[in-house]
Formats: structure tokens, sequence, C-alpha cells
């Protein structure tokens, strides 16, 4: 007589959203920043970060396997720079190795000669290698960096036959590539190798509409979204320039511009910038008076089971509020624990009592609701104090948690 819901969904991805996602990893994936046995890279974005991973090349002289990635480590800094994502990582290392590294395609490539690690020499020295050398190298040059990435074996689609309606895949097909794991995302593939297949998804170097949008004639999602971001269109300056959305000559990531419009240049008897100014006020008022009233009313005839839905999502939009978008298919005992290290603030009653009010005995469920409620307030007063009020007007500006609100909501009408 019982019964369950399973949920499922494939996500829209959209170039703007990674490129927003910070560093915010759960426990069990630090299996995939191990770099050699026994050191597990520090996660991208922590505070000087680059200090940290030399004091440990330097701090362990006489590891000989650890020492002889330090090359390549710095050969992946030297390409991203100071990218201000994981995803600006990734897209950078991957174009990189497709258009920009000097790397030729090569079944057949010449015998490591044994004095480095077989991938570092290929990236350093050799650049002539076929698909698992890419995906190989970037997925360690993603890990050294403190971006989890692990290499995917398959197959690309092969020939379609459209008298027979058939595919055939056959081994010649055979090809690895990357997955990068995002929050709320998950594994997402990336290509490095130049020559071979190329992705659907736009967030991508190797789409086919990465660059170019054929049906809107102009960049595609992914290259837009970057020439809006200064950093990132430094590591895209070449493909940037080519589609005109830069102003070549001047030197400067600043200035990226849109292509030009009819009618720029009219004047007005009030300053444009004025005009602006007031604008932002006015929305930035109204949205933050939206906010405030639409939480007021989350919990609005909630009861039982419901509550603890509502608090726990609650918790979610106020994080990604603050830029710590964190994955719906964390566990409540694994969303406690990065409350907890990263804000300080013990987070452990909150998913206690929110599991019992979600899956305990049916006869408990309302009182374990209403210590729901009691302990999602508790927490939220916490965190509120601890970040202070400056960032968290700064957060409803930023409405990370409306556009997930709206995403979640878009994702449960679809199902």
């Amino acid at each position: 007589g019982q019964s369950y819901t399973v949920w499922s969904f494939v996500p829209d991805i959209v170039p703007d959203d990674l490129i927003e996602l910070t560093a915010v990893y759960p426990l069990t994936l630090d299996r995939y920043l191990e770099v050699v046995p026994g050191w597990t890279f520090v996660t991208f974005g922590t505070p000087e970060r680059d200090l940290r991973v030399q004091e440990v090349f330097d701090g362990n002289p006489d590891d000989f396997l650890l020492q002889r990635h330090r090359a390549i480590y710095e050969q992946a800094l030297a390409i991203i720079g100071d990218a201000p994502s994981p995803y600006a990582a990734a897209i950078g290392l991957e174009q990189w190795f497709r258009n920009t590294g000097g790397f030729t395609y090569d079944e057949v490539p010449a015998a490591p000669s044994g004095e480095q690690p077989p991938l570092s020499e290929f990236v350093l020295v050799g650049k002539h290698g076929y698909c698992q050398h890419y995906a190989g190298s970037m997925a360690l040059m993603l890990r050294l960096l403190g971006v989890p990435a692990r290499v995917a074996a398959g197959f690309v689609p092969g020939d379609y036959n459209e008298t027979l309606e058939q595919w055939t895949v056959t081994d010649r097909d055979a090809h690895t590539w990357v997955e990068v794991w995002f929050p709320r995302f998950g594994w997402l593939p990336f290509d490095p190798t130049p020559g071979r297949g190329e992705l659907v998804d736009s967030y991508s170097t190797s789409s086919i509409d990465f660059a170019l949008d054929e049906e809107q004639e102009g960049a595609g999602a992914a290259l837009s979204a970057i020439a809006q971001d200064p950093e990132l269109a430094a590591l895209f300056a070449d493909q940037l320039a080519g589609l005109g959305l830069t102003r070549t000559g001047e030197g400067s990531a600043a200035d990226v511009v849109a292509p030009a419009t009819a009618g720029a240049g009219q004047s007005s008897s009030v300053p444009g910038w004025l005009i602006g100014l007031l604008a932002a006020l006015g929305v930035g008022a109204l949205l933050v008076v939206t906010l405030i009233v639409w939480r007021r009313f989350r919990f609005a005839g909630k009861s039982g089971r419901e509550v603890a839905t509502a608090a726990r999502r609650d918790l979610e939009i106020f994080l990604a509020d603050q830029g710590d978008p964190v994955g719906a298919e964390l566990t409540l005992e694994e969303l406690a624990e990065h409350v907890t290290s990263r804000y300080g603030v013990d987070a452990s009653p909150f998913a206690s009592s929110l599991t019992l009010a979600r899956f305990g005995d049916p006869a408990q469920v309302p009182s374990a609701a209403e210590d729901a409620r009691r302990e999602h307030g508790r927490l939220m007063k916490a965190l509120r104090h601890r970040i202070g009020w400056t960032r968290r007007l700064r957060g409803a500006l930023h409405v990370g948690g409306l556009r997930l609100s709206l995403r979640r909501h878009r994702q449960a009408q679809t199902v």
C-alpha cells in the first residue's frame, strides 16, 4: 500500500548562470580533487590559494610524484590567470587545448620519454596526442586548480543513414572527454580535443554555436555573456575581436562593448547617468520590498511535511542570494555541514528537525513541523547576524535566490 514519487529534470544550462557559480562543493567530491595519492588540492577560489599550494610543493621536496606536477600546475595558472570562477577556468583550458595552445590531434604520437609524467610531457613538450591525452590533461589541470573534474569515455554520434533511419557507431567513434562538477547542475561535459566531435550545449567552447548563433546571426549566448565580464573577456580576447565585440588596439579587457546600434549619441536635457541612477534605485527598492513580502508569505498555508520543504527551500534561496548556491542533491545532513563549516553557525538541529518533519512517523509530524519552524527561525536569525546587513542587502539585489526559486517553480510545473 505504499507509494513514492520520483522527480527528474533536464537542467536548462545558461552560460550566465555558470559564470556566476562559486566553488562550493560537497565533501563527497574530494576524490575528484586528488592529483596524486594522498594529495587533495585546495578548492578553487580559496583565499591565498596559490600561496597555500606553493607551500605544499615547498614543504614536501622529497615527494617525487608531487614535485613532478609543479610545472603543469604553473602552466595551468599561466593559461587562466585570475579566472573569476570555475566555469571560467574550464572554458579557458578547453579553448586553449582546442585553439590556442599549439596542439595537434595525432593517433600515433611519439612515446613519452619518461623524464616527466606522461600528461605533463604532453602538455609542456609533445603537444601531439589523441583524446585520452587531452581529456586526462585538462582534468588533471582542473584538479590542480581546485575544480572537481573526471574523465568520461563513450562515443561520438557516428553516421546517420536517412534511408534506413539509423545511426552507425563503430569503434572508430570511441572518444573520451572531461566532466566538470557545478553546483545545481552536477557533472557537465567539456571536450578539449581539437578536430573531434562537438557538444550540443552552447556553454562549451567545443559547441558549434558557442561563438556564433546562426539563427540570430550574431554572437552565441556563451560568448556574448563572456564579453560582458572583463576577466573572461581577457581569456577570449582573440575570439571576441574576431566577432567585432571588442575595441581592438586599446589593450584593455574593460574596452569590451556590444556592436554599435542605430540612434546612439542623441543628447538629453537630463544627464543619462542621473536617469540611470534613479531608475536603479527605484527598481532596487521595489525588489527588496517584494522579496520581503514574498518571504513572509512563503510558509502561508503550509503544515506538516510541507513546512520542512518550505524551510529548506527558504534556506537555499537565502544562500543563493549570498552567491552561495547549493545543489538540491545534497542531503539535509550535507546541507547542514556546509552551512556550519562556511558560516560558523551550527545547523545540525535544523537538519534533525527537518528530517523528522519530512520523513518521520506521521503521528509525530505535527510536533516535528513546529520544531522545524522554530529551528528554521533560529538558524536564519543566526545567519543574518553573522553575515551582516550590508551583505544581506547586496545579496537581495543580486536576486540569485529569486532566480533559483523561479527555476524550481518551472521545473515543478514541467514535471
